[in-house]
């Protein structure tokens, strides 16, 4: 009886203090410091236009400092795995491309898991690509871009702004297609590749829609198709791969945010909502659609669910295009 009563008052005083001391652990304040928003490529592309509109917004949203740190380096797991490694409480996030499950297929041996050691929070935004050659190349479409390289009247490689990037694999996608005897060339990022595309010392190359229409505005490039299944706004013109003939090009990229495994889901919760707020800002969107990109947004659950998803796409396509990296 004795230990029963014992039990029956430790119970009460849990009972009493217990739901005080979750509120208090539910009310914590987040941030408690500066945010750091790691993008796993070099400077300048378009993951780092959308991520430091977002870090602003994120930044006025919670009173604290937001700041954008690239650390580029093995097609994004560099970032990934130290954004993987830092401490689980939310203030370091990582702003990753679809690169994150290339990687998990083109190296199953990494030490980065996507699926183990990150936590999605929202998928942020989708994005095509397109194929970009030089202005100089007397090809206003794909059809006569191969019979050009059929008839060996232009370099006979193209380019990719890194190994195992959706870049790469859209090379060697048309390779097979169109089959064309192509060296693929690999780049440190798409402001690499875009000076040889140009100069026409490769073919041409799959860059982002941003880096396609600025390179195209300049009029020393020209663009002759996206991927995926419709037209972008920013490419006025400019038809899908599968429009010309190109099965095969309808998966397309996105980027989103991730938190190291063990981040308190309502943490992620948070971020996540906060995250969606900022990505109905009229100026964020004016600023996506300007570059083609399409703002997307979603739970921690629905961007899970996308990336298994996906996974398995990219899986299978890599697969079939036996597709190796060194």
């Amino acid at each position: 009886m004795a230990t029963d009563r014992r039990a029956f008052v430790a119970l009460c005083a849990w009972g009493s203090v217990a739901p005080h001391g979750a509120l208090l652990a539910q009310e914590r304040p987040f941030p408690e410091k500066t945010v750091s928003i790691v993008i796993p490529f070099v400077a300048g592309g378009a993951i780092d236009v959308i991520g430091r509109l977002l870090s602003e917004r994120l930044a006025g949203a919670w009173k604290q400092t937001v700041i954008i740190e690239n650390k580029p380096g093995a097609g994004g797991s560099v970032g990934a795995q130290a954004v993987a490694a830092a401490a689980p409480d939310g203030h370091t996030i990582l702003f990753a491309s679809t690169g994150l499950l290339h990687n998990a297929v083109l190296f199953p041996n990494q030490k980065l898991d996507p699926f183990r050691d990150l936590v999605p929070i929202s998928q942020v935004i989708t994005t095509p690509v397109a194929f970009v050659v030089s202005a100089q190349l007397p090809a206003t479409s794909m059809q006569e871009f191969v019979k050009l390289v059929r008839d060996g009247k232009t370099a006979s490689s193209y380019g990719s702004f890194g190994p195992g990037t959706n870049s790469h694999i859209y090379g060697e996608q048309l390779k097979v297609l169109a089959r064309l005897d192509l060296t693929h060339v690999p780049y440190r990022g798409e402001a690499a590749a875009l000076p040889d595309v140009i100069s026409g010392n490769v073919a041409g190359a799959f860059l982002s829609v941003t880096t396609a229409a600025r390179a195209a505005a300049t009029g020393k490039a020209r663009v002759l198709g996206v991927t995926g299944t419709v037209p972008v706004a920013s490419l006025p013109g400019v038809q899908t791969l599968q429009a010309q003939g190109l099965e095969g090009f309808e998966l397309i990229g996105w980027f989103g945010l991730f938190a190291p495994a063990g981040t308190p889901p309502a943490v992620v919760a948070r971020i996540s909502r906060d995250v969606n707020a900022a990505l109905t800002d009229p100026e964020l969107l004016k600023r996506a659609a300007s570059a083609g990109l399409d703002v997307v947004g979603t739970t921690p659950a629905q961007f899970a669910a996308s990336m298994r998803s996906d996974y398995e796409k990219w899986n299978r396509r890599i697969r079939e295009l036996a597709i190796k990296v060194e």
